[in-house]
């Protein structure tokens, strides 16, 4: 077991310009790798049956991968600007509770410097640290199960990476939790709606693959290049009652189980979906730090009632975060924290 590994992040002033990291998450598992253009011209030359050992070229473009971390009551707002973008807003402190809250915005310029370390050796002891600099995020999910926690996962790009940097010396904030599925609840259309499962997952649109001619292989910084697609999925029972009210007379229950959520105007089939996710500990009085995903306008196109053997029958919804019409989040993280900064 590597027990000497970390993870280390700090936001770049300047996109593609390292830093010292110095903000530490615990993390599940990371696949970041090289990527590599191998140049090799199929020029011909007399009796040559195969390609010659001196006519190619290989030359690194940049980096990618996939990080898995645990969204925990503290440290874990340095992620919101590079997960939708934006500016990241701060309230005042209530309650012993500082709230950073961020939205879709641009994320022209955003980046940040990633520090691995991949310890070897026959005990996992020996360091070696890889910092990743010009650092984006191009596709993320939060997600949750019944028994497990919230989850990141975030798809990353970069622009180089380092190996003669020094490892930064890991520290971790004290009383950090995790958000337990159990003071986690969802609501569609204002209304209490129990999951066994939940997703939200979001293409940032981004083009990485911008590699041009300029004495260099390395892309340029990744920019929007289409619109994001900001998914919601959830598991639940297929019931006739919503916390004790008939679905025939209740808005979202009807649309899905009615109309399998295909309503044929915007006004029968688009609802507001709010995920709160909250750690385990009250943060003052009455105030838990926690998670908020608030998606004003999500349209359902699919909500299927499937039998998949004698447990009980389950609804696989499925729908599509939209811009509203007025006042509301297209996608809106609220995460509630002791933090004065994000």
């Amino acid at each position: 077991m590597p027990m000497n590994t970390q993870l280390g992040v700090k936001t770049e002033s300047t996109w593609g310009t390292p830093v010292v990291v110095d903000t530490f998450f615990e993390f599940e598992n990371e696949s970041v790798v090289a990527e590599v253009s191998l140049i090799e011209p199929p020029a011909m030359r007399t009796t040559t049956r195969t390609q010659r050992q001196d006519r190619w070229v290989r030359g690194i473009t940049g980096h990618a991968g996939s990080v898995s971390v645990p969204v925990m009551t503290k440290e874990w707002g340095l992620w919101l600007e590079h997960l939708v973008g934006g500016t990241v807003t701060t309230s005042s402190i209530v309650d012993s509770t500082y709230t950073h809250s961020a939205d879709v915005g641009s994320l022209c310029g955003k980046g940040f410097t990633l520090q691995l370390n991949r310890p070897y050796g026959a005990c996992g002891d020996t360091n070696a640290p890889f910092t990743y600099e010009g650092g984006k995020i191009g596709n993320w999910s939060l997600t949750q199960e019944q028994g497990g926690i919230v989850m990141m996962s975030a798809d990353m790009s970069f622009e180089a990476m380092l190996q003669t940097t020094s490892l930064a010396s890991a520290s971790y904030t004290a009383g950090m939790e995790f958000l337990p599925w159990g003071a986690s609840s969802i609501t569609v259309g204002g209304l209490s709606l129990p999951v066994t499962n939940w997703t939200v997952s979001c293409n940032n649109g981004l083009k990485d693959d911008r590699l041009m001619i300029r004495s260099s292989y390395a892309r340029r910084e990744p920019v929007e290049a289409s619109m994001r697609e900001i998914m919601f999925e959830a598991t639940c029972d297929f019931e006739a009652l919503i916390d004790g009210t008939p679905a025939a007379t209740v808005g979202f229950a009807q649309k899905i189980w009615t109309t399998a959520g295909l309503a044929a105007t915007a006004a029968d089939s688009v609802e507001a979906v709010v995920i709160t996710c909250n750690g385990p500990t009250l943060l003052g009085a009455t105030t838990y730090p926690g998670l908020t995903i608030t998606m004003s306008a999500v349209r359902f196109d699919e909500a299927n009632p499937n039998v998949s053997g004698p447990d009980m029958t389950t609804i696989s919804v499925k729908g599509r975060a939209l811009v509203p019409t007025s006042a509301g989040s297209t996608c809106g993280l609220a995460y509630r924290t002791a933090d004065a900064t994000p």
